[in-house]
């Protein structure tokens, strides 16, 4: 059946002629836009239904805008490589201080600000991680497109400009304007994505006109690569660590090594969080915190689910330092490759303060 749908009915064709043409186009300066967009609709791509249609598509939009840099509304030039910047690599203090890193809420990518307007991407590889940008700049370019011709009227840009820093008056004007119903989980997300900024931000919208440029470059991977920087960067904080925690010889120390989801394996692990369990669970009942899972297996899964809410509303200075104590070190600078590290000495794990359903084995 997968032969047929592939090679017979060639129902892929359209998805590997879009994806041949961005790979084509690496190193050949910008790409060509209008011809990138129709490539794109020919694919129907399910996640974007309405992609060749007149109306509005704000699921898909509201995928693409988590998914996209947080000024993708103010930029209009998009350069995307796989290496970091060199300014970075050679003074990395001036770097930090010139190129300002911006903010991709559901992706782990490097984004810098070069200027007003123009974005530097670090991608971790030069295919799928190349794909996905770009579909989902697809995506914003058209769904702005229809949203700018909705809007884009004097009388309706002054409506917007007096909302001023109220997310609700703007988005009102908004679903009046556009005559759209929009469901409250992607209400959620527009708020957290604009904020009370969304009026200005819908105008900018409109200036915008997007007229988007975007290119790739791939530079050759040397043993300066931002990987190989990575690798090193954990290599000497583990070194580190485990030389100031650990007494005994560390030469033969067993260490594993797993992806996933930072959030979910501190939720496991995290001392702060089981030792002040009653604190957090009182705050979320008498907060009022609503979670969409409404049963929970056991106290621990609903402390879990609540401590979302918690950490969100109250520093974490201190769970931190906590942290720290207990053997769990962080390591922030990901070197263009978009991945943090977490490091945990399972001897110094306090038992009591770890999800009971865990074993955790001693380190040896």
């Amino acid at each position: 059946m997968s032969r047929n749908i592939r090679n017979k009915d060639k129902i892929l064709d359209n998805l590997q002629t879009y994806k041949n043409f961005i790979l084509n186009s690496i190193n050949k300066g910008p790409i060509d836009f209008q011809t990138l967009i129709t490539l794109y609709k020919k694919i129907k791509p399910c996640l974007h239904q309405k992609a060749d249609s007149d109306e509005l598509d704000i699921s898909a939009w509201t995928y693409a805008l988590n998914r996209l840099p947080s000024n993708v509304i103010e930029c209009y030039i998009f350069v995307l490589v796989n290496k970091q910047p060199r300014l970075l690599n050679l003074h990395e203090q001036l770097g930090d201080l010139k190129l300002t890193k911006i903010k991709t809420t559901t992706r782990l990518r490097d984004t810098y600000k070069y200027l007003d307007g123009k974005n530097l991407i670090v991608l971790r590889d030069m295919e799928t991680d190349v794909i996905d940008f770009v579909s989902n700049l697809c995506i914003h370019y058209i769904e702005s497109k229809k949203i700018r011709k909705r809007i884009y009227s004097p009388l309706t840009i002054s409506e917007l400009h007096k909302t001023g820093k109220n997310f609700e008056q703007a988005f009102n004007v908004f679903c009046i304007k556009t005559g759209i119903y929009i469901y409250d989980d992607e209400k959620n997300i527009l708020k957290q994505f604009f904020g009370d900024s969304f009026g200005e931000k819908l105008i900018k919208l409109c200036l915008n006109h997007q007229d988007i440029s975007i290119s790739v470059h791939k530079t050759p991977v040397t043993n300066k690569d931002s990987v190989e920087y990575w690798t090193q960067s954990l290599w000497s904080c583990m070194r580190k660590i485990l030389l100031e925690e650990e007494k005994d010889d560390i030469s033969d120390l067993v260490v594993d090594i797993f992806q996933g989801s930072k959030r979910t394996l501190l939720w496991c692990v995290s001392p702060h969080m089981f030792k002040h369990k009653a604190e957090i669970l009182k705050w979320a009942k008498d907060n009022k915190i609503e979670t969409k899972t409404k049963k929970f297996l056991n106290e621990n899964d609903k402390l879990i689910a609540y401590s979302y809410y918690y950490y969100k509303a109250h520093p974490e200075k201190e769970k931190e330092e906590m942290n720290k104590e207990c053997g769990i070190r962080y390591i922030e600078k990901t070197f263009g490759t978009g991945v943090g590290i977490v490091i945990i000495n399972v001897n110094k794990l306090q038992p009591q303060y770890v999800d009971p359903n865990i074993k955790i084995k001693p380190a040896s």
